[in-house]
């Protein structure tokens, strides 16, 4: 398995025409400019400790991730959606390399 398969849906990925469609391109586009933020927002809920706002953020983001064909992102995100989650076990180093691995996944297949 590729470091693109084991990070991405490529199945997905192809049957929502995003290698193909300008718009679903785009889309996806966004949504990797918009990855830090969204990070940023749900780290920001963790060290406030407003976990109501953060499980929020967290499912948010990982249905975005889901559409988006971000699987291995989505597979983290929901381990910390879970209820008995520890807060303390938060990583947020590895969900930042998660989510620039697969980023730089897609671009290489987007249409340029």
């Amino acid at each position: 398995m590729s470091a693109t398969q084991s990070f991405l849906d490529l199945e997905r990925f192809h049957l929502v025409g995003a290698g193909s469609d300008p718009t679903v391109a785009n889309m996806f586009r966004r949504f990797i400019a918009d990855l830090p933020r969204s990070i940023e927002e749900i780290r920001s809920a963790h060290d406030s400790g407003d976990w109501g706002a953060f499980r929020q953020k967290v499912h948010r983001l990982r249905g975005a991730s889901l559409t988006c064909c971000f699987r291995m992102f989505a597979d983290h995100l929901n381990e910390w959606e879970e209820p008995t989650a520890d807060p303390a076990d938060f990583d947020f180093s590895k969900i930042r390399e998660i989510a620039l691995c697969s980023s730089e996944a897609m671009e290489r297949l987007l249409p340029v």
